[in-house]
């Protein structure tokens, strides 16, 4: 069988070492900016990558975040009145989620209700 040569097994550690670094001074924003920026996002996919897939196999995405999506899409797809926007300001026709608009909005009829309580579910 023969021997496999690869280019890192040519030299010496130590020589490799010295190699690595001379690169990494030659390189800068400055000077090699599509190279930095190449690595740069590079990194950041493989961070985000390892991290998403981390986090989406964990006990609390399974157990928490994953059950609350599912009751989420569920409401939405069998209550859909409960996201009713009120027909007026001061909060009435619209759907549970939506609480009584703050003094402002009668000040300014321009002003569109807003869900109170869909911010402390988010």
């Amino acid at each position: 069988m023969p021997h496999r040569t690869d280019k890192a097994s040519e030299f010496t550690a130590d020589e490799l070492d010295a190699k690595l670094s001379k690169e990494r001074e030659e390189l800068g924003l400055f000077k090699t900016p599509f190279t930095v920026c190449r690595l740069f996002a590079t990194a950041t996919v493989d961070f985000l990558a390892s991290n998403v897939l981390s986090f989406s196999t964990s006990p609390a995405a399974l157990f928490v975040v994953y059950p609350l999506l599912g009751l989420l899409g569920m409401s939405v797809t069998f209550f859909p009145s409960w996201y009713a926007r009120p027909e007026n300001c001061d909060g009435s026709g619209g759907g549970w989620l939506y609480g009584t608009c703050c003094n402002t909005c009668q000040l300014s009829r321009d002003r569109p209700c807003v869900p109170i309580r869909v911010v402390v579910l988010a």
